[in-house]
């Protein structure tokens, strides 16, 4: 069974977020889980740190607002302008975050933070920090330019462009929740 420790490790020790799953998967182990209870998402972008690098992958399911399901050929796990994204949710997010060419860089001291390094507590605030004052508003900007209503509270969850968005850079691996609240 794949348990997650309060540091956001998994039962092998590799660090491990989850987006919007149902099913966590990690190695050989797995587990169910329900990451957002009544929820009408049944899509999965998991991340997994391990040895300085960082894993993302996804299913390919789609479900539409009425829970019609079906396989997409576009991918919600994707490179744009240097980071690797997963985005559950919201296609139309996806789509806008792929042909970002934009987005701001992260500065080269986080990016090239060893895993050690990466878990110091003054390289946590930096990325959060640059998330929060960087990274985010640019992806609201592109969603509001783009006529993107998503919810500012998980309260509004009848927003059909609700979106988890999962970004990977170097050792880092950050979730941006609906409410564009951030977890790294």
């Amino acid at each position: 069974r794949l348990k997650i420790n309060r540091a956001g490790q998994c039962c092998s020790g590799r660090k491990a977020l989850v987006c919007n799953a149902r099913q966590l998967h990690c190695g050989s182990c797995c587990r169910s889980r329900e990451r957002r209870p009544g929820s009408r998402y049944s899509s999965v972008v998991v991340g997994v740190q391990h040895g300085g690098v960082v894993y993302v992958g996804a299913d390919s399911q789609a479900t539409s607002g009425g829970g019609d399901k079906y396989v997409r050929l576009n991918r919600k796990v994707f490179s744009s302008c240097g980071y690797i994204i997963g985005v559950v949710g919201s296609s139309r997010v996806t789509q806008i975050l792929k042909a970002a060419n934009d987005l701001p860089q992260l500065p080269a001291y986080l990016k090239t933070a060893d895993e050690n390094e990466a878990e110091s507590e003054g390289l946590i605030s930096d990325m959060e920090d640059f998330f929060v004052s960087e990274f985010i508003p640019a992806v609201r900007n592109l969603c509001d330019d783009a006529g993107i209503q998503i919810s500012r509270s998980n309260d509004e969850s009848t927003d059909s462009d609700n979106s988890d968005i999962l970004v990977a850079i170097g050792p880092w691996m950050v979730v941006i929740e609906p409410d564009w609240q951030v977890g790294i």
